[in-house]
């Protein structure tokens, strides 16, 4: 009995004098790292004389070997009603002496705004004039850039350099706030939380000791 293992499958190796891998481009996802909106995907390639067939697949496993063939040779193929997340276009040539090394094109679709964006103040003190927030966001592509309003001010844009990392105002006055933040996702969408909080006045010194006497230089107040 074999023990189950979660190794992926091998990639194809081709015979000796088959085809190169196919030089694939998208129209629609030109670049595998970037997300995109959208349900259908174009793809494009050339085929090199001496090519009989192609073959293509498109699913979620980065390492499929196509199956659908096409005996006279196609340039373009179009995708519908794809779903999110990560995908792979897998396409492969074949020649007299057969199949060649298989292309895997890699698209990333996010269709909806992100699902839930909260605020959350992390500051220590009411008292404290410099806040610190930590927004939390879910969704589908990575969030990679906010825009903030304070108190109606024009908007400033803020990105994270590093995960977790928080947000910090600059010095405010006491009184009331509002901070108004909105999320953009690495496909376009976005999403809006606020949060009023307030800056808390210091109280008064208040005198705790004093001399009975004042010398002559001391005018008192």
């Amino acid at each position: 009995i074999d023990a189950k293992t979660n190794l992926p499958a091998p990639e194809y190796i081709p015979p000796p004098n088959t085809p190169a891998p196919p030089e694939v481009t998208s129209d629609t996802h030109p670049h595998e790292g970037s997300w995109y909106k959208g349900h259908t995907a174009h793809f494009t390639w050339d085929v090199p004389s001496g090519v009989l067939n192609v073959r293509t697949a498109f699913d979620r496993n980065p390492l499929t070997i196509p199956t659908v063939v096409y005996d006279e040779p196609i340039r373009e193929k179009t995708i519908d009603d794809i779903e999110e997340g990560v995908s792979y276009f897998h396409i492969q040539f074949k020649n007299a002496d057969g199949w060649g090394r298989v292309t895997h094109f890699k698209i990333q679709v996010d269709n909806t705004e992100p699902s839930a964006f909260t605020i959350t103040e992390t500051t220590l003190t009411s008292a404290e004039a410099v806040r610190t927030f930590r927004f939390d966001v879910e969704d589908m592509s990575p969030v990679d850039r906010y825009t903030i309003i304070l108190d109606g001010a024009p908007g400033i844009e803020w990105k994270r350099t590093n995960e977790g990392e928080l947000y910090h105002t600059e010095a405010l006055p006491p009184g009331d706030h509002t901070l108004v933040v909105t999320a953009y996702d690495s496909a376009g969408h976005s999403r809006t939380a606020t949060l009023t909080f307030t800056v808390a006045s210091l109280p008064p010194p208040r005198l705790t000791e004093y001399p009975d006497r004042f010398p002559s230089s001391v005018t008192p107040l």
